[in-house]
């Protein structure tokens, strides 16, 4: 009966990849955004598509956003999507359907 060489190696080797791929999976994850979710809109300053936006969000944070993505301005108690990146800046991102 034939063996297969080195198999310990290749265990160690597959490990390794897993290791690998979880740390880049990581990185990436890590330089994507870092929040986001839905949440209703509460309040939204007169006239301006820059301007303030509060949103109570589904864990029962509210937010208030500074600037909006290119998205229509929105109307209180729409339904939002909102996203925080990393240098923290929050903006709404869609609204639900």
């Amino acid at each position: 009966m034939a063996t297969v060489p080195n198999d310990a190696m290749y265990k160690m080797l597959a490990a390794g990849l897993g290791d690998a791929i979880a740390k880049i999976v990581r990185k990436l994850m890590d330089s994507s955004s870092a929040d986001w979710g839905w949440g209703t809109v509460t309040e939204v300053e007169p006239g301006s598509v820059a301007g303030t936006v509060a949103v109570d969000t589904d864990s029962g944070a509210p937010i208030v956003m500074r600037r909006l993505a290119s998205y229509a301005t929105p109307a209180v108690d729409d339904v939002v999507q909102w996203q925080r990146n990393r240098s923290g800046d929050f903006s709404v991102t869609g609204e639900r359907a």
